[in-house]
């Protein structure tokens, strides 16, 4: 199996884990995660809000360049089906909100 010079991981989220709402209450997730012998998997998974229909797929890439390029295309496709990128708390502007500090 190929491997790219400086082994580098496509970047992704801080949790690891890109997500994306759609239309009609669909979501979608999208990851990457080593095997056991070193190659990169793409896992994505979906489903629906209201009809709890979904599933998970798994592809295994060559390397990172492969791996990067397949993640963009993901991206595109999901873009052009009405998904957009769901912001984790830490991305949105806290611009104007007073710490919290919990009382112990």
């Amino acid at each position: 199996m190929k491997k790219n010079a400086g082994n580098r991981t496509p970047l992704l989220s801080i949790d690891g884990i890109e997500r994306f709402t759609g239309p009609h209450g669909r979501r979608y997730q999208l990851w990457v995660q080593r095997d056991l012998f070193g190659a990169l998997i793409i896992m994505r998974s979906w489903n629906g809000e209201l009809n709890r229909r979904g599933g998970c797929k798994a592809t295994a890439t060559e390397t990172d360049t492969d791996c990067e390029r397949q993640l963009e295309r993901i991206r595109a496709r999901r873009h052009q089906h009405g998904y957009v990128p769901v912001l984790r708390f830490e991305d949105r502007s806290t611009e104007g909100l007073a710490p919290s500090n919990p009382k112990h």
